[in-house]
């Protein structure tokens, strides 16, 4: 069901921001108030919220009268990329942005990827994440997933994870779902977030095919957004689960067999995973 207060007609809207809530609806309310110290540059905005929590329904009908926005409720919790791709085919912007609701706005972030996208070979850009002391996320950002760049991620951060800088920002494979930002003509050229991943890694899977598509993905090195971290996870054993599961259909998808089974062993041997 999809709740939504009535835009105007004559205004074009230029960024639409998707939020996917589970567990996170308080944070999600702080989100939208820091959103209040973002100044647009080249036209309206919208924001949806795709709301996985049956739970957290009233409060966020509470939340929506304070802070209008679209929301498309589900009945049950089916996965970032599925409720992801709800949110965008619900959008009229032409920039997609996918925010987690942890996420805190700092001002002047979305004008500077708004203007960003003036560049035409820009597929996907992400904004800098750090976290509430203000340091970066070690993982927002990488090279192409491999079964060295894995195992070397976890021992030699950025090694290998940047190509080239370019002026505010360095091109690089892929960025967080946390804080993703895209062509709404590119999301739909390569058919949006592939719903098999349920969690984790399908932010790496969408920049890989928008990549295969000839455009490029950057990492903006300012300004910044904050990223509390990890407010919508049942456990930790859960968040395991979803993340080796995730990172097996990866391998399996875009990888030699003997990576997915050598990194599957590995993964054994030092997890029992």
């Amino acid at each position: 069901m999809l709740t939504s207060p009535v835009l105007e007609k004559q205004k074009k809207v230029t960024l639409s921001l998707v939020f996917v809530n589970f567990q996170s609806a308080w944070h999600l309310e702080r989100s939208l108030e820091s959103l209040k110290k973002e100044k647009s540059l080249l036209g309206e905005r919208e924001i949806i919220v795709v709301n996985n929590d049956p739970k957290e329904r009233a409060l966020l009908h509470a939340i929506q009268k304070n802070y209008p926005f679209s929301l498309i409720e589900n009945t049950k919790n089916t996965g970032f990329a599925n409720a992801a791709n709800l949110g965008a085919n619900a959008s009229q912007g032409e920039i997609l942005g996918f925010i987690n609701p942890d996420t805190l706005f700092t001002g002047n972030t979305l004008s500077f990827l708004e203007e960003a996208f003036r560049d035409e070979s820009l597929g996907v850009i992400g904004p800098k994440l750090v976290d509430a002391s203000g340091k970066e996320d070690r993982f927002d950002f990488g090279a192409e997933i491999t079964l060295f760049s894995t195992l070397s991620r976890h021992l030699f951060f950025q090694i290998f994870s940047q190509k080239k800088e370019v002026r505010a920002q360095i091109e690089v494979d892929w960025v967080s779902g946390g804080a993703l930002f895209v062509r709404k003509s590119i999301f739909s050229l390569v058919g949006g977030f592939d719903e098999r991943f349920f969690l984790y890694f399908e932010d790496a899977d969408f920049c890989k095919r928008v990549q295969e598509s000839g455009y490029r993905i950057y990492k903006a090195l300012k300004p910044r957004l904050i990223h509390l971290g990890g407010k919508s996870q049942v456990s930790f054993a859960a968040q395991k689960k979803h993340y080796y599961e995730s990172q097996d259909q990866y391998f399996r998808k875009h990888r030699p067999g003997i990576e997915a089974s050598t990194l599957f062993f590995l993964r054994n041997i030092l997890y029992g995973k």
